[in-house]
């Protein structure tokens, strides 16, 4: 186990390129944290912030985090959370009451089963409160397409992420009445590229995502949903079918992929 500190963070995905985005690291490794919310080495960070971090989802990492707020001049423990991975990539460190003004927090995350690395990060808070979201994230566009061979219904999404007078957010997308299937950090306002996928036994006739988007002090702002009919490969014929009828050239993934984009007059 060894000590990273949280000095930058690298890009996701986006339509313009932003450094604000993080990305998340593939290989099945120690679990580790790779987004905190505040940023390391923050200032001004309003009084009512709720501090969280995204941690990857691994196999072989981490099956539980403990999270603790610190006051760095004191060594007072403020809250301390435990978290299990199967809840989830975020970590809510919630001190239940406002922070001290222009004071300074030491936020420590610690794997319980030393499968991940130790992280530790400062931040300064100000005087003020969180002012929120500039509006809500919006669905710009869903491309989804349903596999037979796999029984998955893969999903790329664009974001148009709401600004935030603080400078960052956490961003999730999923779809109806589903879990969150990828999650990014943005100071907004940019694009942002996200991709998931969900387990459907039969090919759905339509998929609805929901964008969300998270301020500093843990309040959530939702996009509309946006609903698209996949297109859907059939392994046994090698065609593509959108709304279950056969299509086949270029003609037919070209109008696969309008469909795949284009966002329905009627949302529910």
């Amino acid at each position: 186990m060894f000590l990273t500190l949280l000095l930058s963070q690298s890009i996701l995905a986006s339509a313009e390129p932003s450094a604000d985005l993080a990305a998340a690291p593939e290989d099945c490794g120690m679990t580790s944290v790779w987004v905190t919310s505040p940023a390391p080495l923050a200032t001004d960070v309003p009084v009512d912030v709720v501090p969280a971090a995204l941690v990857t989802e691994s196999s072989c990492g981490a099956a539980s985090w403990t999270a603790t707020l610190i006051d760095a001049s004191t060594g007072a423990e403020v809250v301390s959370v435990t978290h299990a991975v199967g809840d989830g990539q975020l970590i809510e460190v919630d001190p239940g009451a406002d922070l001290s003004p222009e004071t300074t927090y030491t936020l420590r995350f610690e794997p319980d089963d030393g499968g991940g690395e130790l992280t530790e990060i400062g931040f300064t808070t100000g005087s003020g409160t969180t002012v929120g979201l500039d509006g809500a994230p919006v669905v710009a566009s869903t491309q989804a397409t349903w596999s037979e061979e796999s029984g998955l219904t893969l999903l790329s999404v664009q974001v148009e992420v709401a600004s935030a007078a603080e400078g960052q957010s956490i961003v999730t997308f999923g779809s109806r009445g589903g879990e969150d299937l990828a999650w990014t950090s943005s100071a907004g306002p940019a694009t942002v590229l996200l991709q998931g996928s969900n387990a459907d036994a039969s090919a759905p006739s339509k998929v609805c995502i929901t964008a969300r988007q998270r301020d500093y002090a843990g309040n959530w702002t939702e996009s509309e949903e946006d609903c698209v009919a996949p297109e859907i490969v059939n392994a046994r014929s090698g065609c593509n079918v959108v709304g279950g009828a056969p299509i086949g050239g270029l003609l037919g993934l070209a109008l696969a992929v309008g469909l795949a984009r284009r966002k329905p007059d009627a949302r529910r």
